[in-house]
């Protein structure tokens, strides 16, 4: 189960030939053909900064594995797993992955797979410490932002 697979997300290629744009030979500029004879229009400059950033922040999308009681997973070794609501051990940050597959694929070599697991939800995040996300994008994601010590409660 995915927190966020209600939104259908467009990329910008998608968008950009839905709207009649068409990329130029290099493949990075994009260009509007008008009726036959026009001149054709190229993307402006602010507009590609945007949908290059765009194009950019689709690489810090990733995920997080969240249980509803142990809470988010944060990192650890085979043994001994650091999760939100239990030992968050001072970590601002949650390790992610690249797809709920992989994900999976890392659950399946811990070394207690315990029924709990079972019922964890893979969570689309973006990525804001490298390649962790930290407690703010994990909260951004619908998820509860974990305490750390000293925090008032």
């Amino acid at each position: 189960m995915t927190r966020n697979s209600s939104q259908k997300r467009i990329t910008p290629t998608e968008f950009l030939r839905s709207n009649g744009w068409v990329p130029i030979k290099d493949g990075e500029r994009w260009v509007r053909a008008g009726k036959r004879g026009d001149m054709p229009v190229l993307l402006g400059d602010a507009v590609q900064a945007v949908v290059d950033d765009y194009i950019a922040s689709e690489e810090h999308v990733r995920v997080v594995i969240y249980h509803d009681t142990l809470g988010v997973y944060l990192g650890g070794s085979p043994t001994r797993g650091l999760w939100s609501n239990v030992a968050p051990m001072g970590q601002t940050s949650a390790v992610t992955f690249e797809s709920a597959k992989h994900a999976r694929a890392v659950m399946a070599k811990w070394e207690h797979g315990r029924s709990e697991y079972a019922s964890v939800e893979f969570v689309t995040v973006c990525a804001d410490v490298g390649m962790r996300a930290s407690r703010e994008a994990c909260a951004e994601a619908g998820l509860p932002k974990w305490k750390l010590a000293g925090e008032p409660t």
